[in-house]
Protein backbone atom coordinates (compact mmCIF):
# COMPACT_ATOMS: atom_id res chain seq x y z
CA UNK A 1 0.00 0.00 0.00
CA UNK A 2 1.10 3.75 -0.92
CA UNK A 3 -0.01 6.59 1.88
CA UNK A 4 0.10 10.34 0.91
CA UNK A 5 1.34 11.97 3.98
CA UNK A 6 0.97 15.39 5.91
CA UNK A 7 3.88 15.83 8.05
CA UNK A 8 3.83 18.70 10.84
CA UNK A 9 7.35 19.82 12.58
CA UNK A 10 7.89 20.45 15.16
CA UNK A 11 5.06 20.16 17.59
CA UNK A 12 5.54 21.33 20.72
CA UNK A 13 4.45 18.65 23.56
CA UNK A 14 3.69 20.10 26.94
CA UNK A 15 5.29 18.38 29.59
CA UNK A 16 3.80 17.87 33.67
CA UNK A 17 7.15 20.43 34.61
CA UNK A 18 6.81 22.85 32.29
CA UNK A 19 9.00 21.78 29.57
CA UNK A 20 8.06 21.27 25.62
CA UNK A 21 9.34 18.56 23.81
CA UNK A 22 9.62 18.98 20.09
CA UNK A 23 7.80 15.87 17.89
CA UNK A 24 7.23 15.58 14.53
CA UNK A 25 3.33 14.38 13.23
CA UNK A 26 3.19 12.21 10.02
CA UNK A 27 -0.43 10.87 9.28
CA UNK A 28 -1.83 9.53 6.01
CA UNK A 29 -4.04 11.37 4.26
CA UNK A 30 -7.53 10.55 4.07
CA UNK A 31 -9.85 8.73 6.64
CA UNK A 32 -10.56 4.85 7.50
CA UNK A 33 -8.47 2.68 10.14
CA UNK A 34 -5.59 3.28 9.62
CA UNK A 35 -1.71 2.03 11.07
CA UNK A 36 0.18 3.43 13.71
CA UNK A 37 4.04 3.67 14.33
CA UNK A 38 5.35 5.40 17.08
CA UNK A 39 8.75 5.56 16.89
CA UNK A 40 10.85 6.72 19.93
CA UNK A 41 14.39 7.75 20.75
CA UNK A 42 16.41 9.78 23.39
CA UNK A 43 18.30 11.15 20.05
CA UNK A 44 17.66 13.95 17.83
CA UNK A 45 14.37 13.22 15.98
CA UNK A 46 16.07 14.33 12.41
CA UNK A 47 18.57 12.29 12.71
CA UNK A 48 17.91 8.78 10.73
CA UNK A 49 18.24 5.75 13.19
CA UNK A 50 19.48 2.78 12.45
CA UNK A 51 16.94 -0.20 12.85
CA UNK A 52 17.43 -1.95 16.59
CA UNK A 53 18.40 -5.86 15.88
Amino acid sequence: MTFTVDVDVPVPVPMRDGAALATDVWRPEGSGPLPALLPRTPEARTRPQPPRR
